[in-house]
């Protein structure tokens, strides 16, 4: 919990180093201790609606409410990436070899992962961004998909 109080003290755009994070609770936040900063973070993010971001090898900031929002790109990108690693690596499985009821769900993966790639892609994201700006609101999740998928035969 003393993490969370050294962090909430934090302005927005404010940073703080790892050693001093570490110094706070005598333990070593990049390593032994990781898991009660990620915790620290987790909460202030769930109960105080406070965002921090990595500073690589030097500590962390808090973002204000437009880098907040950039996050969303980055997590996007990352999925999208996933989706085509995770799809290559089903795809090294002997199909043929592969029981009926396996070939269904390998089937299935790779249609779930072709969809998140194109639905996470940047053709997508700037086609429900168009729509988005000219109705002024967020999309139903219907038409933010129909508007993804769009010209993919």
């Amino acid at each position: 919990m003393h993490l969370m109080r050294v962090l909430a003290q934090l302005a927005v755009g404010d940073e703080i180093r790892y050693a001093v994070l570490s110094e706070k609770i005598g333990r070593d936040v990049q390593g032994e201790a990781r898991h009660c900063l990620d915790t620290a973070r987790r909460r202030l993010l769930r109960d105080e609606r406070r965002v921090f971001d990595v500073v690589r090898d030097i500590g962390l900031r808090r973002l204000n409410d437009c880098e907040i929002v950039r996050t969303a790109d980055r997590a996007r990108a990352h999925i999208r990436r996933t989706a085509r690693k995770a799809a290559r690596t089903v795809l090294c499985a002997d199909y043929a070899a592969l029981d009926r009821e396996t070939q269904v769900r390998h089937n299935v993966a790779l249609s779930v992962l072709a969809v998140t790639e194109i639905m996470a892609g940047e053709k997508a994201a700037k086609r429900i961004g168009k729509e988005v700006d000219r109705s002024g609101h967020e999309l139903s999740s219907t038409l933010t998909a129909a508007l993804a998928l769009k010209d993919v035969s």
